[in-house]
């Protein structure tokens, strides 16, 4: 996470950490991560973000590792982020997706 938050203060730290993390990875998975990358980048124009959202069951929501939540971000098409003091950033495409992924934060 240091290197997350060296990397955020500056878009020319950003490019670098990408190209080191990159570097690290085979040829295959490097294809792989271009495409992703470019499809979360076109998809990062529309998007929104809520944030100070909080979990009634943190361990519940989240679920074994990390299944429950991966699971959410794939059926809503949200990505969520945990930050120390138990808030939540919810990325979001559409009021339907937040809504379901607020539902689920209330169980």
């Amino acid at each position: 996470n240091q290197m997350i938050e060296w990397a955020s203060s500056d878009d020319d730290k950003l490019f670098k950490l990408s190209q080191i993390q990159l570097d690290k990875i085979s040829i295959s998975s490097k294809s792989r991560a271009i495409t992703k990358s470019s499809e979360l980048t076109k998809k990062a124009r529309d998007i929104k973000v809520k944030t100070g959202l909080r979990v009634n069951s943190p361990g519940l929501f989240i679920g074994r590792g990390g299944a429950n939540l991966r699971c959410l971000e794939e059926r809503t098409g949200t990505f969520m982020y945990y930050k120390d003091g138990g808030s939540w950033f919810v990325y979001y495409e559409n009021e339907s997706s937040l809504a379901a992924v607020k539902r689920a934060m209330d169980n």
